[in-house]
């Protein structure tokens, strides 16, 4: 269709930003950057490219005037290096879509090729279906980013400093087939010597994920305020979620109220449905600490049940959500017993350690090939928070 293309977009420190530059012979195209760098467009509204996005109609130069090549060069020697490239026709194309002019593209011919309408017509088609891709990717992009923007700030960026608690925290998203998770772990106060853990997954992807994860933290943390309670806090939690329109989302939650003296840590335990909590005591055995209870945000009859659980020095206690025992996915699962196993043989006196060799036993667990392979058909994120008394 032409001896190169040009794609710039709308902005950038001289009204475009170029995306794309083609050329028939490839050693053009490091030349044609340079003359770039060297000699920034300048946009005018009578003619060329200013004029193509002020418009948004095509512009059509068949053959290109003497003249015209003159009045575009800045300097002689921009003019040199212009006539260098030989140029003999152009097409000015708009890129829009729904209503909004996104850039511009450029089709040149060099060395006595020639265009007519015929060939205008092919490259609007072409500008038509090139809108609509980069709208589309627009969309696609704002979209992963207010995405992970919300979910990065829906995670603490660093874990408190809890008296006599040594924690450590680790996420993992899922493969971008799912796009943004929705797993989340918090840890704040709630009063003089007592502290609040959760960790949970809510239903869906994306946007809407981040979304209700927002509105299932910020609840928490006023339940916190209003009960002490964990099985009482995730009931004002589940109605709080009910009286909104999450159009059938959920939540999977595990809420934990931390008392704490010097040495020792009682744990008061309350579940939403989601995968029971380990206890690795210092000898080496590993407990699992169930709190029975439904989905939290669905369920008008939704019921929470409590644990008390306590930790002396050296006890920890590992909170995950189910991207963990489901890795593997479709084929063989991590599971739960490979996860208790990995627990009792840590040997560690460290959360981050005990951390750190968990996911490694996962990891080894999920060999790359089949990793790799398992990543294009949707791997769950995944997140983990551990406890450590000292």
């Amino acid at each position: 269709m032409a001896d190169w293309c040009t794609v710039e977009l709308t902005g950038g420190p001289h009204g475009l930003s170029r995306l794309a530059l083609a050329h028939r012979d490839p050693a053009m195209v490091e030349f044609a950057r340079r003359v770039q760098q060297d000699y920034p467009p300048q946009l005018r509204d009578d003619v060329g490219l200013g004029k193509v996005l002020l418009t948004v109609e095509p512009e059509l130069w068949a053959t290109i005037p003497a003249e015209l090549i003159r009045e575009s060069a800045q300097d002689s020697t921009h003019l040199e290096l212009i006539e260098s490239l030989q140029i003999t026709a152009a097409m000015l194309i708009p890129l829009k879509a729904r209503g909004r002019v996104l850039g511009a593209m450029s089709l040149v011919g060099t060395e006595g090729r020639t265009f007519d309408e015929e060939d205008l017509t092919a490259a609007m088609e072409l500008g038509v279906r090139a809108g609509v891709a980069l709208d589309n990717a627009y969309l696609y992009d704002d979209r992963d980013t207010v995405a992970r923007t919300m979910q990065r700030s829906l995670l603490p960026p660093t874990l408190p400093d809890v008296p006599g608690i040594d924690l450590a925290a680790l996420y993992r998203p899922g493969s971008e087939a799912l796009g943004i998770g929705g797993d989340f772990y918090d840890v704040f106060p709630a009063g003089e010597g007592s502290w609040r853990v959760v960790i949970g997954d809510v239903c869906g992807k994306g946007v809407e994920a981040a979304a209700l994860t927002g509105a299932v933290r910020y609840a928490l943390r006023t339940a916190a305020v209003l009960t002490p309670s964990p099985a009482e806090a995730l009931g004002i939690v589940n109605e709080t979620l009910r009286r909104e329109d999450w159009q059938g989302r959920f939540a999977t939650l595990v809420l934990l109220a931390l008392d704490l003296t010097p040495g020792r840590a009682g744990v008061t335990l309350a579940s939403g449905g989601h995968p029971p909590p380990l206890v690795r005591r210092a000898d080496g055995t590993v407990e699992k600490v169930e709190a029975p209870g439904t989905i939290v945000g669905t369920l008008p009859e939704a019921s929470f049940t409590e644990q008390v659980v306590e930790l002396v020095a050296g006890d920890a206690l590992l909170l995950y959500t189910d991207g963990i025992v489901e890795a593997g996915a479709p084929g063989e699962l991590f599971g739960d017993e490979r996860l208790v196993e990995a627990l009792h043989s840590c040997d560690t006196s460290s959360a981050e350690e005990l951390t750190e060799q968990v996911v490694a036993a996962l990891d080894t667990f999920v060999a790359p090939a089949d990793a790799r392979r398992r990543a294009d058909e949707g791997r769950d994120d995944l997140a983990l928070l551990t406890l450590l008394v000292r």
